[in-house]
């Protein structure tokens, strides 16, 4: 019966299912000899659960449980009805927890898709369908952690009602991910604790008043709670909340293991039927629940090594094209040793008319629109639109793809670059480096990512280095484009030796999209401006170029 109910775990089952095959057209003689081998096995098995359950029985815990397991002979059946109530009397604030985290399990995975599609009781009927295992382990590390929090500070109300309290966050933050990004929780945004006051500034006051007294009521609740009803339930001993303690956080650090193929927190996620739904993080925390699709990422791997990547190879590589570029450089007379190059990270901007059967009138952009057909120009694939401003960042300045990298490494920014030794990007071409951002620089770890880059100088809100410009249009607490550009302009006029390069991103534009503007239709489109200043300044001896990016 043990080894019975062993091999019907959900674990082991998802082991066998996907380890375990046996070929197709054996034998009789073949089968037989199977049928034998597993046979043996089996008696093995149950051999050896049975001498170490038989080990097992002789602490004095679990004798202690055998000896109060009610059914003890074959009439103690009847009396199941009120044992089942006995226990559930006994045992009810434990299954007080468990319902909680089912509830929260499906509230989080309901919200997810409410956050990108209407009210539909289809949502229901395919959460229970599909998500039944990620609802059962979500519950489970639901329990866990409430068990650590109870084992830390020996307290039933207030460990039940903070980790209540930790879920309605989860839920609340990932509803507002969801809706604003189209992107879940993931392990790259605890980077932005840093910067809570300005993520704050993009929440509506009333979010954050409601989550204040959120706090205060579960606080007071959990004291009230404890104080009434908390010395009916027993306090452990510090040797049992240790153990309990030290248990807890082995389970948890498992997650850091759920994608290395064939360890323990892999066949149990596989076990449970939690799938990687790396490249569409969003459907992931739908079908997983924020909790699982947030540890799915814990466990980063940069990216798949290509089948015959060498040193060798790649030097090889290097020298096909340096040889080629040598052949194409002949007949180039310019160079980038007098050169400086503007790059513009246009905050959302977009040409309207490239919307498909879409007439915009008059052409909003009529200045660009006649340069594009006059000088270089071309189309650039964004990978995102609308947010992960940092992901075009990185793309722009290292010529790579994030399309590339890992599905679990979705912000090169926070998760890759602080971890290379060295850091190759486009500003390595460059004699002077200089990032403008007109906001604060506390945003995607952008400090010390530039200063991998070899960036010289950073101007951002609060920097060493001053913003001279700092209008802003109608009620946006952003810096205008306008001010962007002339603070780019003061820095291109400067006295400045060799190549240089420039990189602004804008902010005027910025989420959330408030009507700030009440005069918007009398606006000017500030680029153009920008590239209209350049323009006597390429007389000189040094030659501008810009790049706008829109995103």
């Amino acid at each position: 019966m043990i080894a019975y109910f062993v091999s019907c775990l959900p674990i082991v089952t998802s082991f066998l299912n996907e380890s375990f095959f046996i070929k197709e057209n054996l034998s009789s003689l073949e089968w037989l000899l199977l049928i034998v081998i597993y046979l043996v096995v089996f008696i093995v098995l149950v051999t050896c659960l049975t001498a170490i359950f038989a080990i097992i029985s002789r602490f004095k815990i679990f004798k202690r449980l055998i000896d109060d397991f009610p059914i003890k002979k074959f009439s103690d059946f009847t009396q199941l009805p009120q044992l089942f109530q006995k226990k559930i009397r006994d045992n009810w604030r434990i299954l007080l927890v468990i319902c909680n985290g089912v509830l929260f399990t499906f509230v989080q995975m309901f919200i997810s898709s409410l956050a990108t599609t209407s009210f539909s009781i289809e949502i229901v009927k395919n959460i229970f369908k599909t998500s039944s295992g990620p609802i059962l382990l979500s519950t489970i590390i639901f329990t866990c952690f409430f068990w650590l929090l109870y084992s830390l500070i020996n307290r039933f109300w207030p460990a039940l009602l903070f980790t209540i309290g930790v879920s309605i966050f989860i839920t609340v933050a990932e509803f507002l991910k969801i809706s604003l990004r189209d992107e879940p929780i993931l392990p790259a945004d605890l980077s932005m604790v840093t910067a809570l006051s300005e993520i704050a500034k993009m929440i509506s006051p009333v979010i954050i008043v409601a989550a204040s007294l959120l706090i205060i009521i579960l606080v007071t609740a959990s004291l009230i709670l404890q104080k009434h009803l908390g010395g009916m339930y027993p306090q452990y001993a510090w040797k049992k909340r240790g153990l309990i303690i030290v248990l807890m956080l082995i389970f948890f650090t498992g997650g850091f293991w759920v994608n290395h193929e064939n360890s323990l927190p892999y066949i149990v996620f596989k076990a449970f039927n939690v799938s990687s739904w790396f490249y569409d993080q969003t459907t992931g925390a739908k079908m997983n629940g924020p909790i699982l699709q947030f540890i799915n990422n814990l466990d980063v791997k940069i990216m798949d090594r290509p089948a015959g990547y060498s040193r060798v190879k790649i030097q090889s590589i290097m020298a096909k094209y340096d040889c080629q570029a040598k052949v194409i450089n002949r007949k180039r007379t310019n160079s980038l040793s007098n050169q400086t190059i503007i790059f513009v990270l246009s905050e959302s901007f977009s040409n309207p008319n490239r919307i498909p059967e879409m007439k915009v009138t008059p052409n909003p952009i009529p200045y660009l629109s006649n340069l594009e057909k006059t000088t270089d120009s071309g189309l650039m694939l964004s990978s995102g639109y609308g947010g992960g401003t940092a992901n075009m960042e990185w793309q722009a300045l290292t010529g790579l793809s994030i399309s590339n990298l890992s599905p679990t490494l979705p912000t090169p920014y926070t998760q890759l670059v602080h971890q290379q030794k060295t850091a190759p990007a486009f500003t390595n071409l460059f004699d002077s480096k200089i990032a403008i951002h007109p906001f604060n620089a506390s945003l995607y770890n952008r400090k010390q990512v530039f200063k991998k880059f070899g960036f010289n100088r950073f101007y951002y809100e609060g920097s060493k280095y001053k913003i001279s410009y700092k209008k802003r249009l109608g009620t946006s607490p952003y810096v205008s484009d306008d001010s962007a550009y002339k603070q780019t302009m003061k820095i291109v006029n400067q006295a400045q030796s060799g190549s240089q390069f420039i990189q602004l991103s804008t902010m005027q534009n910025h989420m959330p999209y408030t009507n700030y503007y009440k005069n918007g239709k009398n606006l000017k489109l500030p680029v153009q401006h920008l590239i209209r200043l350049m323009l006597p300044v390429s007389k000189h001896i040094r030659r501008e170029f810009i790049i706008l990016i829109e995103r």
